[in-house]
């Protein structure tokens, strides 16, 4: 994560594919809409990408804080999602 923030594009690549698929199993288990999921997980990884200046680690694994991050990120979209949709 500190590469990607310090703005290495390699390291937003690599991130990204990493996360894809955890994410978009979490979206598409929430929002039950496979037409929404891919749309979603981009809205997740756009949203983390603007607050990636905010990520602070405290503590423990890098790798397990960075995944609970866009997971929460993740979450919260869906939640936005189904407030909208239901």
């Amino acid at each position: 994560m500190e590469r990607y923030v310090d703005g290495d594009p390699s390291a937003f690549g690599q991130l990204h594919e990493r996360l894809r698929p955890r994410l978009r199993g979490l979206l598409l288990k929430m929002v039950r809409d496979e037409a929404a999921v891919d749309d979603l997980v981009q809205l997740t990884l756009l949203k983390a990408h603007l607050a990636r200046d905010r990520f602070a680690l405290q503590g423990g694994d890098p790798d397990g804080a960075v995944v609970a991050w866009y997971l929460a990120i993740a979450r919260n979209v869906a939640m936005d999602w189904l407030r909208e949709h239901y």
